[in-house]
C-alpha cells in the first residue's frame, strides 16, 4: 500500500473508534474505558505480530525504554481525550485535536527528526491556528454534555500535545526497529499504564480499575476498539514510508468522519459557524497535504 492510502486507512480507524467510543465514555470515565479498550486490544492487536519481521524481536530491548515513555505519554493522553468527550461534541472534539496534533508534530518532527517545514507549509498554519482559536471560544449547549465547555477545549489540547510527543516517539521505534512490533508495543504499553494508574486510584480511592463498567460493557468497549488495529498498525507502516508531520495532516479527514458519524449516533448538529471555522482549518490542513 501506498503512504497516502496507509494514513487514510489510519484515519478512517482512529475516527470510526473515537465516535463510537464517546457512548461509553459518557457513562462512566475516561481512565476505566480507558483500562478496558487498551488491555482488549492487547488480544485484538495481536496479529500485527505476525506481520513483522521474526528477526527484529531480537532487537525489542533496546527499544523498550521509548517504548515505555511512549506508552506512559499515550496512556495520559488518551485519558485525557476520552475525559473531554463528556463536555464536547465528537466532532468538535476530533477537530481540536486534529489541529493542535498536526502542529505539534510537525514542530517535533523538525526539532526530532530534521524535517525542516517550509515557508509556505508555516503559511498553511495560519488558517489552522485562527480557525482553531475560534473553535476553542465557541459557547457548546447539548442536553448530554456538561455545560463547562472551557474544561473539554483545555483536556482536549492538552491530551493532542502529550499524544504528539507519544506518536513521534512510537514512530521513531517504527522506522528503527519494525513498524508493526511498535504499533502492538505502543498500544500494549498503553494498556499496562492506565492500568497501572488504575490499580493507584483504587488504592488511593477504593474504586476498582474498570469502575462500574460491567461484564457486556467489556465486550462492546473491545469491539468498538478493534478499528484500532487497522488505525495503529496502517500509521506504524505509513511513517516508515514518508514524513511523519504530513501523515499527521492527512488524518485530517477524521474530522469530517467523526461529525458525521456523531451527527447520526448523537445528534450533535454544528452550527454554521462551528462549520466555517472548520472550513477555514481544513483548508490550512488539506493545503499542508498538498504543497509538502
Amino acid at each position: 500500500m501506498t503512504f497516502f492510502s496507509l494514513a487514510v486507512l489510519a484515519m478512517l480507524g482512529y475516527s470510526i473508534y473515537g465516535t463510537l467510543i464517546a457512548h461509553h465514555v459518557r457513562k462512566h470515565d475516561g481512565l476505566s474505558v480507558a483500562t478496558v479498550r487498551n488491555i482488549s486490544l492487547i488480544i485484538s492487536m495481536s496479529p500485527l505480530l505476525l506481520l513483522a519481521n521474526p528477526s527484529n524481536f531480537s532487537l525489542l530491548p533496546d527499544f523498550l525504554p521509548k517504548l515505555i515513555f511512549s506508552g506512559f505519554t499515550g496512556a495520559t493522553s488518551l485519558i485525557l481525550s476520552l475525559w473531554s468527550l463528556k463536555f464536547l461534541p465528537v466532532g468538535i472534539k476530533t477537530a481540536l485535536s486534529r489541529i493542535t496534533g498536526v502542529i505539534v508534530v510537525f514542530i517535533i518532527s523538525w526539532l526530532w527528526f530534521g524535517e525542516l517545514p517550509t515557508l509556505i507549509e508555516f503559511a498553511w498554519v495560519i488558517p489552522i491556528v485562527l480557525g482553531g482559536t475560534a473553535l476553542a471560544v465557541q459557547k457548546i449547549k447539548l442536553p448530554h454534555l456538561d455545560e463547562r465547555t472551557k474544561i473539554g477545549v483545555l483536556l482536549a489540547l492538552l491530551a493532542s500535545v502529550i499524544s504528539s510527543t507519544s506518536f513521534v516517539q512510537m514512530s521513531e521505534v517504527a522506522r528503527e526497529l519494525d513498524p508493526y512490533i511498535a504499533a502492538y508495543g505502543w498500544e500494549t504499553l498503553i494498556g499496562l499504564w492506565a492500568l497501572t494508574f488504575g490499580l493507584i486510584r483504587w488504592i488511593f480511592c477504593a474504586k476498582h480499575p474498570f469502575g462500574k463498567i460491567k461484564l457486556p460493557e467489556i465486550g462492546k468497549i473491545a469491539l468498538v476498539s478493534t478499528p484500532t488495529l487497522l488505525a495503529t498498525g496502517a500509521f506504524g507502516l505509513a511513517v516508515t514510508l514518508g514524513p511523519i508531520g504530513i501523515a499527521n495532516a492527512i488524518g485530517t479527514g477524521a474530522i469530517f468522519v467523526s461529525i458525521l458519524l456523531s451527527h447520526y449516533l448523537y445528534h450533535e448538529k454544528l452550527t454554521p459557524k462551528q462549520w466555517i471555522w472548520i472550513g477555514v482549518c481544513v483548508t490550512g490542513l488539506l493545503g499542508l497535504g498538498v504543497f509538502s
